[in-house]
């Protein structure tokens, strides 16, 4: 089943932000949330394409939680009821494309 959501958490690992440039003053006080399409998903023995435009990959293992059951205004003690599962996942992200999106 493809997901119809990715939601996505970032700047939520200070030591990482730190380690590729950003000011420990100006660090965000609450993760930052968005979405990716499903299209950025591959299995576990597709190719990763790298665009011509990107010298270099950064990639990282997260962990993605899978929801199981939708809802709103969830309380932090129901939310567990929600998660369907866990996954490592392997996140891969072209720097150049989110260095310029940072600047802008």
């Amino acid at each position: 089943m493809d997901p119809p959501n990715l939601f996505a958490c970032g700047a939520n690992y200070f030591a990482h932000m730190i380690e590729h440039g950003a000011d420990p003053q100006k660090m965000p006080t609450v993760p930052v949330i968005f979405l990716k399409p499903g299209s950025s998903l591959s299995g576990p023995t597709d190719p990763i394409v790298r665009p011509i435009e990107c010298a270099q990959f950064d990639y990282e293992a997260e962990l993605a939680v899978v929801i199981g059951k939708g809802g709103r205004r969830i309380s932090a003690d129901r939310a567990a009821e929600h998660i369907a599962g866990y996954m490592i996942s392997n996140d891969v992200s072209a720097r150049i494309s989110v260095r310029a999106r940072a600047r802008s």
